[in-house]
């Protein structure tokens, strides 16, 4: 018998459903406090695939994969695969989680009651 090496793996996070998330592009160090309310989203939807789904913090609207545009608000509320206006986000974004870069409430920052984030 052959002696193998036993690789032991941590979990490190879970992702949950109803998780605030900021999104960055490239350095965490471009969240400040005027474009977080932008940059914050809630984990919507896991799919089968590994894709998650997001939607702004502030809107309303239930998104479906089949509805892509919603035409009646003055943002239109688009299902994203990938961001090209960081400066202007979509309501809505579905990608793969390796496919983003985001900070998780409760590990990376923290939200107060009044809506200050405090960052870890």
């Amino acid at each position: 018998m052959e002696n193998k090496k036993q690789v032991k793996y941590y979990l490190d996070t879970i992702y949950k459903i109803g998780a605030k998330v900021l999104l960055y592009k490239e350095s965490k160090d471009e969240i400040t406090t005027d474009n977080y309310n932008k940059r914050l989203f809630v984990i919507q939807r896991f799919e089968s695939d590994g894709r998650v789904n997001l939607k702004h913090h502030l809107t309303t609207k239930e998104s479906t994969s089949s509805q892509k545009t919603y035409e009646k608000s003055p943002h239109k509320y688009v299902i994203s695969s990938n961001i090209k206006e960081w400066d202007n986000l979509p309501q809505a974004i579905r990608n793969s989680a390796n496919g983003l870069k985001f900070l998780l409430e409760g590990k990376d920052f923290e939200m107060q009651l009044d809506g200050t984030i405090i960052f870890k």
